[in-house]
């Protein structure tokens, strides 16, 4: 399907996640709902750039981040 976030260069190491928690398939009425998380498995911390790779409405992605090292964060989604 691909990715729907994408990091910009700086955070090529930083491992994205996107999951759609509430499908709409049976109620179209009902909003998409979204998990995203960062993780940055590296020792250094990662402030990159991130966006949308496809056109999801409800999909929440600020423009910039910083994660810490180690760190493993989720992204509040706004309703």
């Amino acid at each position: 399907m691909g990715h729907p976030v994408v990091a910009l260069a700086a955070g090529q190491e930083l491992f994205i996640q996107v999951t759609k928690v509430v499908a709409n398939d049976t109620a179209p009425w009902v909003p998409q709902k979204w998990h995203v998380a960062l993780n940055n498995p590296t020792d250094e911390p990662i402030t990159t750039k991130l966006m949308r790779a496809m056109p999801i409405p409800e999909l929440f992605v600020p423009e910039a981040v910083t994660v810490a090292p180690g760190e493993w964060t989720v992204l509040p989604q706004h309703p």
